[in-house]
């Protein structure tokens, strides 16, 4: 079946992107045994592709949690001694540690990593060590609406051309006039929030971030051209489908930062099938609980 077929070369991609880790040998051990059809094949790998996600890109488990009992599961696999539904059952009790009684993630494990980004260097998400990973599945969602990707796995890696990177909409040092609103409102560390906040991070499609730097949101969002009318820097607004949708807002206010976080958490959400709480625990996992009390007050 060419669809499925596709479906498990997918996964196999995202498996390879996140880090296969320890989970190499079963993956192996899974087109070693010839009784395993291609649906179930497709199945593991995405209860592994999850327990990853979840496991060690958000909770922050050691990353040998678990492996030797993987390292086992793979040679009896192999000699067709447990089933890919046990498995996958195994894949979710290990991650039983990190999940509610009512089943939702117990989401302090991610809100004190991203509280040691922001307490050590200020970086917040941005210093999520998996945040190139979790924009090119939200883009991926993006281009499934829509029609063709606009972003490549190559392409989104770091590397020396930094071919992507990752944009601070309202920036790092704000001090153009048009963010003033943002420097004389908010105290120092409210400011360090709502620049490391996820919802202010945007993956830039080409090398246009240093272009780009403290500009304002209305310039950032437009393709720059010189007095004969020729494009010498890239906007928003033809960039990656993240960056279009960002481009559809008239301004970028505090308000926009939180809306746009709380959307990408909703995103995570579906992708891998988690439950982070009440909108009040999502604000605090994205540190900007401060906008609700701003509006009590």
């Amino acid at each position: 079946n060419t669809e499925l077929d596709e479906v498990e070369k997918n996964y196999l991609d995202k498996l390879n992107r996140i880090g296969i880790m320890f989970f190499r040998p079963l993956i192996m051990a899974s087109y070693a045994n010839e009784n395993i059809i291609v649906s179930d094949r497709i199945k593991l790998f995405q209860a592994i592709e999850r327990f990853i996600f979840i496991n060690f890109r958000i909770s922050r488990a050691m990353s040998n949690h678990r492996s030797s009992h993987y390292y086992n599961a793979a040679r009896e696999l192999y000699k067709d001694k447990v089933t890919i539904s046990k498995l996958i059952e195994q894949l979710e009790w290990d991650m039983d540690y990190a999940f509610n009684e009512d089943g939702s993630y117990k989401v302090n494990y991610f809100t004190d990593y991203i509280e040691k980004r922001f307490s050590s260097n200020s970086s917040g998400f941005y210093g999520w060590s998996s945040i190139r990973y979790f924009f090119y599945e939200y883009e991926e969602e993006l281009r499934e609406i829509r029609s063709q990707p606009r972003l490549t796995w190559e392409n989104f890696i770091q590397n020396k051309k930094d071919k992507i990177s990752i944009e601070h909409i309202l920036p790092q040092t704000p001090d153009k006039g048009c963010w003033n609103s943002y420097v004389i409102k908010y105290s120092e560390t409210e400011l360090k929030y709502l620049k490391g906040s996820l919802g202010n991070l945007l993956p830039l499609s080409m090398a246009i971030n240093s272009s780009l730097q403290n500009d304002c949101f209305e310039s950032k969002k437009r393709v720059k051209k010189d007095e004969n009318g020729n494009d010498i820097r890239n906007g928003y607004e033809n960039g990656s489908y993240s960056e279009q949708l960002v481009s559809q807002e008239d301004d970028w206010t505090a308000e926009n930062i939180k809306n746009r976080g709380l959307k990408l958490l909703d995103f995570m959400e579906r992708r891998w099938n988690l439950k982070l709480g009440s909108e009040e625990e999502k604000l605090q996992l994205l540190h900007l609980s401060f906008l609700n009390k701003e509006i009590q007050d």
